[in-house]
């Protein structure tokens, strides 16, 4: 039987290219053939091509989009390199919701997430993330489907509500997005893990590119931006720890503010979060490959926007490490003890076989 699966696969995020290759993965081994539906919307393609501006970019956005067209390249490049060798992406490239009418009786299932494909504010209104292009209801699967955010418009309830009337098989990230989807549109949702937590640590150790893993110990830090917050906590654990800082960019600006200079590829990027001692986030998955693998990690939220960091929140509280958590960067020292992860690992192996079993019981129905 096929399956096909429409996410956020052609974007240069870290995160957003593991999880599709990590669910391609998983319904594989359950004996599905699997495609990626290679679709973005116009303002999604214009944004993530390296010269295109849409609506919502600025022309300041965009000159910084252009002076940071070396940057994007090179991303990009090793993306694609990735890309290219281990997903499965469905010729042609659609960009209007219209054309992807053409493919709504190809597979047997379609799935939509993970990622933050719900986000209203990322997709846009767009009906496409929620398989409105299906017809046949019992082919439509949601797993972790994400919404990214608690703050939501009554636009974005009424949206909900409409798209999600005729689906019943919905899995989501977080419990958060559980409760939103309850209230606004009375459907009992599933909560699973994100693909990048089905693999457990040893699939991604053998993933892992370690012909560029450092010589020495070292501080990784991958955050999305930074404050003064994050900056004199990663100061003063380079100073108590002695050990390296190695900064993973998330655009150019970081590099140029930062001076963070390493633009790993994908399987770099599980190699250094495989291999640090410490590690520094403000990151969803940065959050998440830390806890998985079981590394010494700090996360980063901000307090100010409390809506953006419900996905953090609600998977440490999963996994009791919410003193991993951090808003300030404290001011009379801090542990260096990694957090004892045994009973994290124990609800990640049930979690996980309870998120297999979700996917199993929707590709049988």
């Amino acid at each position: 039987m096929r399956v096909s699966c429409l996410t956020f696969h052609n974007s240069s995020n870290y995160g957003s290219i593991l999880q599709s290759y990590a669910l391609q993965q998983i319904v594989r081994s359950l004996g599905y053939e699997y495609d990626l539906i290679d679709y973005s919307n116009p303002e999604k393609y214009k944004y993530d091509s390296l010269l295109g501006k849409n609506d919502y970019l600025s022309w300041k956005g965009y000159a910084i989009k252009l002076a940071s067209l070396p940057y994007n390249y090179i991303k990009r490049r090793k993306f694609a390199i990735f890309s290219q060798k281990y997903l499965n992406v469905a010729s042609p490239r659609f960009v209007r919701l219209s054309e992807l009418n053409n493919i709504c009786d190809k597979y047997d299932f379609y799935i939509c997430g993970s990622d933050q494909v719900w986000n209203t504010t990322m997709v846009r209104y767009d009906p496409a993330y929620f398989l409105s292009f299906v017809k046949d209801n019992n082919k439509k699967i949601a797993y972790a489907a994400s919404i990214g955010r608690v703050d939501l418009t009554d636009t974005d309830r009424i949206f909900y509500q409409d798209q999600l009337k005729n689906f019943d098989k919905i899995s989501v990230r977080e419990s958060s997005a559980q409760q939103i989807l309850l209230e606004c549109a009375d459907k009992n949702a599933k909560v699973v893990l994100d693909p990048t937590l089905l693999f457990k640590p040893q699939q991604w150790y053998t993933l892992a590119d370690c012909r560029t893993t450092p010589i020495k110990p070292y501080i990784l830090t991958y955050c999305l931006s930074y404050n003064s917050e994050i900056r004199s906590f990663i100061e003063k654990l380079r100073s108590r720890t002695g050990l390296k800082v190695i900064g993973i960019s998330c655009s150019f600006i970081g590099m140029v503010r930062e001076k963070v200079y390493t633009i790993p590829s994908p399987l770099e990027f599980v190699n250094l979060f495989s291999n640090a001692s410490y590690i520094v986030t403000n990151s969803f998955h940065g959050t998440a490959f830390s806890a998985n693998l079981n590394r010494n990690f700090y996360t980063f939220i901000e307090n100010k926007v409390q809506s953006t960091n419900s996905r953090i929140i609600d998977f440490l509280g999963m996994l009791g490490l919410q003193d991993r958590l951090m808003i300030t960067c404290p001011q009379d020292g801090f542990d260096l003890t990694p957090p004892d992860f045994r009973k994290a690992n124990l609800i990640l192996d049930e979690k996980r076989k309870l998120s297999i079993e979700f996917l199993k019981q929707s590709l049988r129905n």
